[in-house]
């Protein structure tokens, strides 16, 4: 069915996209080692479920914080997220100093 279902989206109208020009502050966060780490403990019996479940137990952590300094998660890929916090007003000031704090905060706990 794969084929009938490309041919479905083939069909479809045109996607519009609009774009919006925007100022705020963005922050990158991945796990330093983390390929090591998944190398390590896929050599166990069990690998894959350790893999999963110290990522999901980082995601929920990390994930808290993020949301108590207001940022927005836009996307996932591995163990690295991209988070954004949108400035209010035509100053990024706050919304650096949001990201900024989250990041050292994330620092912090990870020690």
């Amino acid at each position: 069915r794969p084929r009938s279902v490309l041919r479905h989206l083939a069909e479809l109208p045109a996607l519009e996209y609009h774009v919006q020009s925007t100022h705020g502050a963005a922050l990158f966060l991945d796990i330093v080692g983390w390929t090591q780490l998944t190398d390590d403990l896929a050599q166990h019996e069990e690998g894959a479920e350790h893999v999963s479940s110290h990522l999901n137990s980082y995601f929920t952590r990390m994930l808290g914080v993020v949301h108590r300094f207001g940022g927005d998660v836009m996307s996932f890929s591995g163990d690295a997220v991209l988070v954004t916090w949108t400035a209010d007003g035509p100053s990024e000031a706050e919304a650096a100093r949001k990201a900024v704090s989250c990041g050292f905060t994330l620092l912090q706990s990870a020690a």
